[in-house]
């Protein structure tokens, strides 16, 4: 069996790193959800409400949650019933996260990227808790935009999207995106 040269090793080398630049996105999405919750617990530490909410709609995969949670209820919505359901959205994401987060220091938290495809990853943080236990939170991250964006948390195994699709749907059956609202 005849050895690889070393251009061929060169050229597929160099075809494997081509293949994935310029495809993932800004820095990698463990040192991106670091900043991020470093920017929301200031917000928490402040107790201001509304800069939290700004600044994890910035940080999120909204129109993405949306249609996973809604599925095809999401896309024959309103722009107006998406903009209420966009602020429903945020408020479950604001509680889940400032439930998960809110007894930790931001330089307590230990993160580790667990897996990392161009356009997608999982990031798990071990957050202590006031008891001196840690819970492990997930956080599953898009790249859209040259941004890692949240896409679901998921704290103590339960799934933000999962569990939102389950009660939203529900209401969805008997009342309408309006009856949701």
């Amino acid at each position: 069996m005849k050895r690889p040269s070393w251009i061929h090793t060169l050229a597929v080398t160099l075809l494997l790193t081509m293949s994935t630049a310029g495809v993932q996105a800004g820095p990698a999405p463990r040192a991106a959800l670091i900043a991020l919750n470093a920017s929301l617990a200031e917000a928490l530490e402040l107790q201001d409400q509304d800069a939290l909410g700004a600044r994890m709609l910035d940080a999120v995969a909204m129109d993405l949650i949306g249609q996973r949670v809604l599925g095809n209820d999401w896309q024959a919505s309103t722009p107006a019933q998406r903009e209420a359901l966009r602020t429903h959205i945020l408020a479950l994401l604001v509680n889940t996260y400032s439930g998960a987060m809110a007894n930790a220091e931001p330089d307590e938290v230990r993160y580790e990227t667990v897996k990392q495809s161009a356009r997608s990853a999982l990031v798990v943080a071990d957050v202590p808790t006031a008891r001196g236990n840690t819970n492990r939170v997930k956080f599953h991250l898009t790249a859209r935009q040259g941004r890692w964006l949240v896409n679901d948390v998921v704290v103590e195994g339960i799934s933000l999207v999962n569990f939102s699709r389950a009660s939203f749907n529900s209401m969805v059956a008997k009342r309408g995106v309006d009856g949701l609202i």
